[in-house]
């Protein structure tokens, strides 16, 4: 897909939680971002818990957190996970580029991913790819 990673990084987790992201940067066109946080939970109970704070935290984002604040409404989730919810911004930067935000969960691993584009077409194709690799990891 053209993309580069620029930023992997294992998080400390706090108790049995595993914690790792990375940022992957494509310059060509269509230009795209796309920030993965993967999260391992000790089992499927406590990811399932955290889920649910998950999905409503990244309704509103920290303000500042992707340059500006974006205002997200629900977007259409991705399919095959065993919970998914997914936002879009209403806002675009000045660039033209708007924030996609997916969090879903697959048994006790959750992912948030959040994809830079500038249209639907371009960003629901990384979207995929991203659930698509994690999906692959965990078989």
């Amino acid at each position: 897909m053209g993309f580069n990673q620029t930023t992997p990084e294992k998080i400390p987790g706090t108790g049995q939680l595993d914690l790792a992201f990375s940022v992957y940067d494509r310059a060509n066109a269509p230009r795209a971002q796309a920030r993965v946080e993967v999260r391992v939970y000790p089992d499927d109970a406590a990811a399932r818990t955290d889920y649910k704070n998950q999905a409503q935290g990244w309704k509103t984002p920290p303000p500042g957190l992707f340059g500006g604040d974006p205002a997200n409404v629900d977007g259409p989730a991705l399919t095959g996970m065993d919970e998914a919810t997914a936002y879009l911004a209403t806002n675009r930067d000045p660039q033209g580029f708007r924030l996609w935000t997916d969090v879903y969960r697959m048994g006790r691993v959750i992912v948030v991913a959040h994809v830079l584009g500038q249209n639907e077409a371009d960003v629901t194709p990384v979207r995929n790819a991203v659930a698509e690799r994690v999906r692959d990891k965990l078989r």
